[in-house]
């Protein structure tokens, strides 16, 4: 059993509510813990509903990717919303830009979720582009890869995973030992602020291999809110 409640973790500062969740082995076993917040679980409910709103408008939209201490499971009323809003590049009219997609997700999330700016302000648009995606994998490039791989509204990311193990898959040991990289890097990046042995311990919760990862991010669905 989880030795954890919210209740632990209201009126603390951040760094003390990260010792807590480390402390209760909670993270050792799972990827991501959302917050037992009833506040958060609601607010969590509205960006689905904020993305759902803004991909049927905007197609080209393909995720809401979510990382911080919302997904750690420590995060309480004054934690800010951490997230890439991944979008397609090639579908993306000729007229747009950056900022008028990251003024749209931070419009939406504000009135939705009423918070201040610096409460979502970290939330900003990514683009991708298949034969971008392809030349990391191909050059072994793969820091930015990582956000394709964690936690998402939205089940389109998965078209953009494929690529990835489709073209790794192609360079054989090569591509494994590209695949061990990159899980490197996404561990590091989702358990950034635990300290080591914490960290040591939630690398084993990451697929091991090609194989593995296909399974796990394309077919077993766990890093999805949808």
């Amino acid at each position: 059993m989880e030795k954890h409640s919210y209740e632990q973790y209201v009126g603390k500062e951040k760094n003390e509510r990260r010792e807590l969740m480390s402390a209760s082995g909670a993270l050792d076993r799972r990827r991501f813990l959302l917050s037992r917040s009833l506040e958060w679980k609601e607010r969590i409910k509205k960006l689905q509903e904020v993305f759902y709103e803004i991909k049927q408008d905007h197609p080209e939209v393909v995720s809401l990717s979510l990382f911080g201490s919302l997904t750690k499971g420590y995060a309480n009323e004054e934690s800010d919303v951490d997230g890439w809003l991944n979008i397609d590049n090639d579908k993306t009219p000729k007229n747009s830009s950056p900022e008028q997609y990251q003024n749209m997700i931070i419009s939406h999330i504000k009135h939705a979720l009423n918070l201040d700016y610096k409460k979502i302000e970290h939330v900003v648009p990514v683009f991708w582009q298949k034969e971008e995606i392809i030349h990391m994998c191909k050059h072994k490039d793969v820091g930015d890869l990582v956000k394709l791989f964690t936690l998402s509204i939205g089940r389109d990311i998965n078209n953009y995973r494929k690529i990835v193990f489709d073209e790794l898959e192609k360079e054989g040991l090569d591509g494994e030992i590209v695949w061990i990289s990159l899980m490197d890097k996404l561990a590091l990046f989702e358990s950034g602020g635990l300290d080591g042995a914490a960290q040591r311990k939630r690398r084993k919760l990451y697929p091991r291999n090609l194989a593995e990862g296909r399974k796990y991010f394309l077919q077993g669905l766990p890093d999805e809110i949808s």
